[in-house]
């Protein structure tokens, strides 16, 4: 009985890291909701979704520097924490939780 709770607990010790998050998408989520409580950035935030929403998938070279432009006005944390996305697989449970702390970043902008 004790080898099988010693197998258990060493099972489970060894599936607990690939459930939590990189240390790159943790940073980027902490980043997205301490940035949901500052009005400011989030004003910015939500502007920079709007402008990206109209956008769309077209090639906008004034739309995309309006875009970067508000990006850098987030800080350097934030501009950090987006590009963190870019190294993430697609279906991957780090993409899971980062695309899902976005989903609730934008949310705040009424999206």
């Amino acid at each position: 009985m004790r080898r099988i709770l010693i197998t258990t607990i060493a099972a489970g010790l060894a599936i607990s890291p690939a459930l939590a998050a990189s240390p790159n998408v943790a940073s980027a989520i902490k980043t997205f909701q301490g940035m949901s409580g500052d009005n400011a950035k989030m004003k910015t935030f939500c502007e920079m979704t709007k402008v990206m929403s109209q956008a769309g998938e077209k090639e906008d070279k004034a739309a995309d520097a309006k875009i970067d432009t508000l990006l850098k006005s987030l800080g350097s944390d934030f501009e950090k924490a987006w590009a963190a996305g870019d190294d993430i697989a697609e279906n991957s449970p780090d993409a899971k939780e980062y695309h899902g702390a976005m989903d609730d970043l934008m949310k705040k902008c009424g999206a």
